[in-house]
């Protein structure tokens, strides 16, 4: 295996600088600078993020590198407790351990910012986790939300066609419990007229792989940005970005 021996995107050790598997991260950090800036005008506009299944912290991180996490208050919600205790800069956050399923531990409107990244798909009921994500945030506050997604066919084959496939070769079926399409995470979002989508973008279309070596010119990264918000639903994964409306639902559940 080859030493990680660069930063990707000069945040993340890596063995390219511009490895495509954290472009998500990247792509996130700019969207929040763009929101901070319109919505808070002058620097002293301090925004709070929700980091659902914040893991090890790594939004802080690319909001750092992006030079702009001054403007945010870090609030983490993670399941395990070993992530919650090496997060990055935990000083910086505000940290609670709890399973997102039995819901999100704070009061209706607290949020400017959720951040819901690669986690609806391990959960029994990802509709229930969007809407407390709405509760959760303000009027016009922001989500955004990544999951892995597949092409239709291939939807179908692994949810229908995996599981007895790997249960009888004694193979472990890892922790992804839905298997999206493009189509299906979105309408997932667009449930209960909670959300505007101002966004759907793809990433990894070509990654990895014999062309591994092209992921240390910036280039390759920016043309895999084009390849994605184009040809969105052939990506290996999606970002969603949603602006919560008006008013709450009154059949969210509580």
């Amino acid at each position: 295996m080859k030493k990680e021996t660069r930063l990707a995107f000069g945040v993340t050790p890596s063995t390219r600088r511009y490895r495509l598997r954290y472009a998500r991260y990247k792509a996130l950090a700019q969207t929040l600078a763009e929101h901070s800036k319109e919505r808070g005008g002058d620097d002293a506009c301090i925004f709070d993020l929700l980091d659902i299944g914040s893991g090890f912290g790594r939004t802080a991180q690319y909001l750092e590198a992006e030079g702009i996490s001054d403007r945010f208050r870090f609030h983490g919600v993670d399941i395990k407790r070993k992530r919650l205790d090496r997060v990055y800069q935990a000083e910086r956050w505000e940290l609670k351990q709890a399973d997102v399923q039995e819901g999100i531990p704070y009061t209706d409107g607290r949020f400017d910012v959720a951040v819901c990244e690669q986690v609806i798909e391990h959960l029994r009921n990802p509709d229930f986790v969007i809407r407390e994500s709405h509760r959760v945030l303000k009027p016009g506050g922001l989500l955004i939300l990544g999951v892995p997604i597949f092409p239709s066919p291939l939807a179908i084959a692994r949810h229908h066609l995996i599981p007895p496939l790997y249960s009888a070769m004694g193979i472990p079926l890892g922790s992804h419990i839905h298997f999206f399409t493009l189509r299906a995470i979105t309408e997932l979002i667009l449930r209960g007229d909670l959300f505007d989508i101002q966004e759907a973008r793809g990433f990894r279309i070509v990654s990895g792989g014999p062309l591994a070596f092209l992921e240390d010119f910036a280039w390759w990264w920016r043309f895999n940005l084009l390849l994605g918000r184009t040809l969105t639903s052939l990506c290996t994964e999606v970002q969603i970005v949603a602006v919560r409306k008006e008013p709450l639902d009154p059949g969210r559940p509580e």
